[in-house]
C-alpha cells in the first residue's frame, strides 16, 4: 500500500506554559504541505515473512514478528529508533490486544485480558515491510518523522483490518510524537489545517488556503527539547515563540531570515520609502520595494523558514534567488 506522508508548517506557535507531566501546553495552527515523503507498506503471512535491513527475524516461540524498514533519500536509521518502526510495533501490539491476531506464543487479547490460542485462535501476526522514500528535510521543524509514523499507522490500520477511528489512532500516535495526531488528520484527508492545543494532540480543523510555499533550511539542526528548555528560561513571545530564541542563539538563523526577506522583494513604487529597512537581493537600498510574501516565519522549533506567496511568479523568483545558497531550498504548495 503506497501512502504519502505530508510535511507541515506552523502558521503560528504559542507556548502557554509547562504542564505538571513535564510537557508544554501549546496553541498552534498547522497546515499540511504538498511536499511529502512516500511510503510503501506491505504485510504478509508470518510463514512468508523475513526480516531485512535491520529487521527482526521471526521464528522462535517468543520472537517478535518480522519488521523490515528500508530508507532511501536520506541517511536515517532503519531500525527500532525510527518512528516508522515504532508505529508498526504499536499497531501490531494493538492488533493482538484487540484479538485480531495472536502473538508468536499463540496469545491474543480479549475483553478479560490475554487468552491462550486454541482451535479457533486468531492467526499469527504478519510480517510488515516498510519502504520509506524521504523527500522532506529531516530535523527541520516540518514534521517529517511524525508524518511518516502517521502514514504507517494509517496503512496498517487498513492492512491489518483494524478499522480504528482517527480518535483512537491519534491516542496511539500521541505516544510516538506530539505532531503525529495532526499528521494523521492531514494524511487521511480529514483536514488540511487545524488549530492544535494540548501538547498539539487536540485537533480542531480550520479553513485552509492554498498558497505557494518556499522552504529554506540552513546547515543547522535544532533540538526541540533544547528549544523548549530555552523558552523556559527566556519566555519569549512572538508569532512563533521559538523564533526569537533561534535568532538570539544562532547568527545563521538571523542571516537566513534577512536573506529570505530580501529575496522576496518586488518593485512597488507605491511603497515610497523603505520603512522596514530591508535591502534588495543585490544588496542596495530599495525604497520602492516590498516583500511579495504574505508571511515569512520559522516553522515549529526550526530551523526551516517558510515564505508564503499568492502568486507563483513571486514564489519562483524568490526560489531562484536562494537556490544553491542553502542545503535545502524547496518550492511547494500548502494544502487546502
Amino acid at each position: 500500500m503506497k501512502i504519502p506522508a505530508h510535511a507541515k508548517i506552523n502558521l503560528d506557535l504559542h507556548i502557554l506554559g509547562l504542564r505538571p507531566d513535564g510537557y508544554h501546553e501549546i496553541s498552534t495552527v498547522m497546515q499540511g504541505l504538498a511536499l511529502a515523503d512516500e511510503l510503501d507498506v506491505t504485510v504478509s503471512s508470518a510463514e512468508d515473512g523475513t526480516g531485512s535491513a535491520g529487521g527482526v527475524r521471526g521464528g522462535g516461540a517468543h520472537s517478535a514478528p518480522p519488521i523490515s524498514l528500508t530508507v532511501s533519500g536520506a541517511d536515517l536509521p532503519a531500525d527500532r529508533s525510527n518512528l516508522c518502526w515504532k508505529a508498526a510495533e504499536a499497531m501490531l501490539g494493538e492488533a493482538v490486544r484487540r484479538g485480531r491476531y495472536s502473538d508468536n506464543s499463540g496469545r491474543t487479547g480479549s475483553a478479560d485480558g490475554v487468552r491462550e490460542g486454541g482451535a479457533h485462535s486468531a492467526p499469527p501476526l504478519p510480517a510488515v515491510r516498510i519502504a520509506l522514500d524521504k523527500r522532506i528535510p529531516f530535523a527541520a521543524g516540518l514534521g517529517g518523522g511524525s508524518s511518516d509514523a502517521a502514514a504507517v499507522l494509517l496503512a496498517l490500520n487498513e492492512l491489518l483490518g483494524l478499522d480504528l477511528p482517527l480518535e483512537i489512532l491519534s491516542a496511539i500516535g500521541k505516544k510516538l510524537g506530539a505532531d503525529v495526531p495532526f499528521c494523521l488528520f492531514v494524511n487521511s484527508g480529514e483536514c488540511a489545517a487545524a488549530h492544535c492545543t494540548g501538547i498539539g494532540d487536540f485537533i480542531d480543523p480550520v479553513p485552509a488556503k492554498e498558497r505557494f510555499c518556499l522552504l529554506v533550511k540552513p546547515d543547522l539542526g535544532l533540538s526541540t527539547p533544547a528549544m523548549y528548555r530555552a523558552w523556559d528560561e527566556m519566555g519569549t513571545v512572538a508569532t512563533n515563540d521559538f523564533e526569537p530564541i533561534a535568532e538570539y542563539k544562532y547568527p545563521e538563523i538571523r542571516a537566513l531570515k534577512a536573506d529570505l526577506l530580501s529575496a522576496s522583494q518586488i518593485d512597488d513604487p507605491a511603497c515610497g520609502s523603505n520603512a522596514s529597512g530591508t535591502v534588495s537581493p543585490a544588496g542596495a537600498s530599495s525604497p520602492g520595494a516590498r516583500s511579495a510574501a504574505a508571511q515569512i516565519q520559522m516553522s515549529g522549533s526550526g530551523p526551516t523558514f517558510f515564505a508564503l506567496f499568492d502568486a507563483e511568479e513571486d514564489a519562483s523568483r524568490c526560489f531562484s534567488r536562494l537556490e544553491g545558497r542553502y542545503p535545502a531550498v524547496l518550492l511547494t504548495k500548502t494544502l487546502a
